[in-house]
């Protein structure tokens, strides 16, 4: 309001870069001039003046709308002043008076646009209205394209309220209303990618954000007052432009191994959101041997580390390929160098079990087939059963024959792939590097493993060749080891 004194003026700063650089728009009070005026270094410019139709001292409601590059002022429903300018596209916003005017604001309107710091040319912004503002145009936050020339809603299930203050968080929307609360967009990263989807594309895959290595846990909702919490894991948002049949994803390392993967996801038409948790990222731990009894020390999964890993999306007869960095918890003390270090040693010890288990496998099979050639030819029963128990005696080195239920390694003492394979327990008992004394002990295992495993090739390279040499003579066929195990990856040394 403007008492309509030949002193009385103001108006409203908008798009403010510093005190000489920025919009206003200037109404006069004697006489209701409206001008829009741009300072540039300290100087004005008038942009654009109009007078009002019929002036009264007192209230008047002024709207600037200022999209793009196109500006209006508007003055209780009449458009007086629209014009187009480059200058500044964002900024501060405030209000000014004369330095003798008297100006009383009332049912004051500001909507704060708040510049993406990830994408050029994106923006949200945040409004705040009174009961009277039912014109359709009270969204709580919109998105603007082309720096400003094209706005479009992300209501969704925002109820329609003020929102007096709007943050950016990393990846996240955060809106405050007036109902003391705030609300939460998770995970904007497709807006940020806008730009890249072909217009023509039949299925989408968006980049997913960086991950943390961290399962944040449910709460899910229970009735409509509890929001519900974001997607824990790798977050895969995609558009399907036709029904795609099925969509599956698999998420692979570095080489080639795939340590994930998620089948059923939704294949309609349209936007869609899925996670897979990094929890389920992992390699698999050392093979278990049918009726093999360990103490405290069952195979276990290995999660994946921090890296770079590749995640493909099938849907229907389309394939993309997008990377996604994973993280460590970052509540942890532990660096990404530490928890690799982690992994790696893991590997080696689940590894080395496998040595030691296959080393097992062979030997049974082995004996088992050295005591078929006996039954067929009993002349073979001296060599062949001294051949068994030098076979036997390494297999006792390595697992604790005695073992016939799950209590009795409290009787008998476990042997080598007990002891190995209790290593992987400690090393993985937490987001920390291993300690030295888990590399001593792993280094000392593993060369009293190699011991038996170089008694085992002795055995076969010497003993078995013999026996073989016998059955040859007898018109036999020679025994061949079996490959034991399943062709696992192998990661790292062994020693």
């Amino acid at each position: 309001a403007l008492d309509g004194s030949d002193r009385s003026e103001g108006g409203v700063i908008f798009r403010q870069q510093d005190v000489d650089n920025y919009y206003d728009v200037l109404i006069k009070g004697n006489d209701g001039t409206v001008m829009l005026r741009k300072k540039v270094d300290g100087q004005f410019f008038v942009l654009g003046t109009a007078h009002l139709s019929s002036f009264e001292a007192g209230y008047h409601d002024v709207k600037i709308q200022a999209i793009g590059n196109r500006i209006q002022v508007i003055v209780d429903d009449a458009e007086y002043i629209d014009v187009t300018d480059d200058a500044y596209r964002t900024g501060h916003i405030g209000v000014f008076t004369g330095a003798y005017s008297t100006m009383r604001l009332d049912n004051l309107i500001l909507e704060t646009v708040l510049p993406d710091e990830i994408t050029s040319g994106l923006a949200h912004v945040n409004t705040v209205f009174d009961e009277n503002f039912d014109d359709g145009q009270a969204l709580s936050t919109v998105l603007p394209r082309n720096d400003g020339g094209t706005w479009q809603s992300l209501q969704l299930n925002l109820p329609l309220a003020p929102i007096h203050d709007l943050v950016v968080k990393e990846d996240d929307i955060i809106v405050a209303t007036h109902g003391r609360s705030f609300w939460v967009l998770d995970d904007v990263t497709p807006l940020h990618q806008l730009s890249d989807v072909p217009a023509n594309a039949d299925a989408y895959l968006f980049k997913p954000k960086d991950t943390f290595r961290v399962r944040w846990g449910g709460n899910p909702a229970t009735d409509s007052s509890v929001g519900k919490n974001p997607l824990s894991g790798v977050i895969l948002s995609y558009y399907l432009a036709s029904d795609a049949g099925e969509v599956t994803f698999e998420i692979s390392d570095s080489d080639g191994h795939t340590v994930a993967s998620l089948e059923g996801s939704p294949s309609d038409v349209g936007w869609h959101r899925v996670a897979i948790s990094t929890t389920s990222m992992r390699y698999p731990g050392f093979r278990r041997v049918p009726g093999m009894i360990m103490w405290a020390a069952g195979p276990r999964p290995i999660s994946a580390p921090p890296g770079v890993y590749t995640v493909k999306m099938t849907a229907g007869d389309v394939t993309q390929t997008r990377t996604v960095r994973l993280k460590g918890d970052p509540r942890s003390g532990a660096t990404d160098e530490d928890l690799i270090a982690q992994f790696e040693l893991a590997m080696r010890v689940s590894e080395r079990v496998n040595d030691a288990n296959d080393a097992v496998l062979k030997i049974r099979d082995i004996r088992e087939k050295i005591g078929a050639a006996i039954e067929k030819e009993n002349g073979l029963s001296s060599g062949g059963e001294a051949l068994k128990e030098k076979l036997s005696a390494v297999e006792g080195e390595i697992y604790q024959v005695k073992n016939r239920s799950g209590q009795d390694p409290l009787n008998y003492p476990i042997k080598l792939n007990n002891r190995i394979a209790s290593l992987l327990g400690v090393v993985l008992s937490g987001n920390y590097r291993p300690t030295d004394q888990c590399y001593e002990v792993f280094d000392m295992l593993s060369d009293l493993l190699q011991v038996q495993l170089d008694a085992l090739k002795s055995a076969l390279d010497t003993d078995l060749a013999a026996f073989n040499r016998r059955l040859r003579d007898l018109g036999l066929d020679p025994i061949v080891p079996s490959d034991a195990g399943d062709g696992g990856i192998s990661f790292g040394q062994s020693s």
